[in-house]
């Protein structure tokens, strides 16, 4: 038992031990960096976009908590929501920029605002949305054909090598 327990701990010894460090917090000027790159490539739009679905989820659970929600009442609503939605966006970016800084060196991330600084990384901010609603096209088709055309695909291929079902 002694031997269990004393192995137990080397183990864990040597885990601690050989586990490299967490890296420290990133300095202003990384988080910063990071910051930069980030508003440099409208990265609050993804968040942003979200807004108006989640007001309207918001309003419909208003109206149906309280019978009478006029029209003054939703607007003066959707106001004070944005203004609060925004301060959560404010701090979920500045999550983001840590996230980054921890990931990239603040080189990197000066090399990367300097792309998105360029004519090249403008033209890509700017058809990144664009681009954005392509791909979500090209996903939905592709999903909606990978299963039946994947699938008789295989079944055949299983066929063919003999099994049975």
């Amino acid at each position: 038992m002694r031997a269990i327990v004393f192995g137990a701990f080397a183990a864990l010894f040597v885990l601690v031990v050989s586990h490299p460090a967490m890296a420290a917090d990133p300095t202003p000027s990384h988080v910063k960096a990071a910051r930069e790159m980030l508003a440099l490539t409208q990265a609050d739009k993804m968040f942003n976009g979200v807004l108006p679905v989640l007001l309207k989820q918001e309003i419909g659970v208003l109206e149906k908590s309280y019978s009478n929600v006029t029209n003054e009442v939703a607007r003066r609503f959707e106001i004070l929501f944005l203004t609060e939605a925004q301060k959560g966006i404010d701090q979920a970016m500045d999550k983001v920029a840590a996230a980054y800084a921890e990931a990239l060196s603040e080189d990197e991330l000066n090399e990367i605002s300097a792309f998105y600084k360029s004519p090249v990384g403008r033209k890509m901010i700017k058809i990144k949305p664009e681009m954005g609603q392509r791909a979500l096209k090209i996903g939905i088709e592709w999903g909606q054909n990978v299963g039946s055309i994947i699938g008789k695909k295989v079944v055949l291929q299983m066929k063919a090598e003999g099994l049975k079902f």
